[in-house]
């Protein structure tokens, strides 16, 4: 793992406050920007206003995380890069595979759909980056509609935000979610449950 200080995108903010969350805590940072580290790293740290944040932050998201010089994680570009496209294949392919098992007819009647719920998740997440971001956004979607697309009904646009907020604080239970048309055709005909 190369040095994440010699990495061109890091840059340190003085934390200015600090949120507890149910699995982690919201940090933000320079007057408006947050940031969320999991609960996961609690031995490691106890973050608090005035502690130094480092960060390698890209457009789409964070790839590196530290706090007063201790780091959380980091990936280099392309390590973030192959980091995302193996997360994304397992979750689809343990997504999908549960739905067409469960229904034979899923693929050429409701893939699509619920993979456009999943590609405008991963965007919404990588560009807000912290549940409460998401939930505001979900809120008043005007304020970044360049986010996503213009093809959203209120079903797609309510499960992408769901699916991006989950991503963030219980990655594991996006698999365990039902689909994203279940509440208009039913869990058993999409395929979140089996059929009698």
């Amino acid at each position: 793992m190369t040095d994440m200080k010699s990495d061109l995108a890091y840059k340190e903010y003085p934390i200015e406050r600090v949120t507890e969350e149910k699995d982690g805590w919201e940090l933000m940072h320079n007057g408006h920007w947050c940031v969320f580290l999991f609960r996961k790293h609690r031995k490691k740290f106890n973050p608090k206003v005035g502690d130094t944040l480092g960060l390698c932050s890209d457009s789409w998201g964070i790839r590196g995380l530290s706090i007063n010089g201790k780091v959380a994680f980091y990936r280099t570009r392309e390590e973030q890069k192959l980091h995302d496209q193996k997360e994304m294949e397992k979750e689809g392919a343990i997504q999908r595979n549960k739905f067409r098992n469960n229904n034979p007819d899923f693929r050429w009647k409701y893939e699509t759909y619920e993979m456009f719920c999943c590609k405008e998740a991963v965007k919404i997440a990588r560009a807000l980056k912290t549940p409460t971001a998401i939930q505001k956004f979900q809120d008043n979607p005007r304020k970044h509609l360049e986010l996503v697309s213009k093809e959203h009904s209120g079903n797609t646009f309510g499960m992408s935000c769901y699916l991006a907020y989950l991503y963030l604080t219980n990655p594991k239970g996006v698999v365990e979610l039902h689909g994203a048309l279940a509440s208009l055709v039913g869990s058993e005909e999409y395929g979140c449950i089996p059929g009698e």
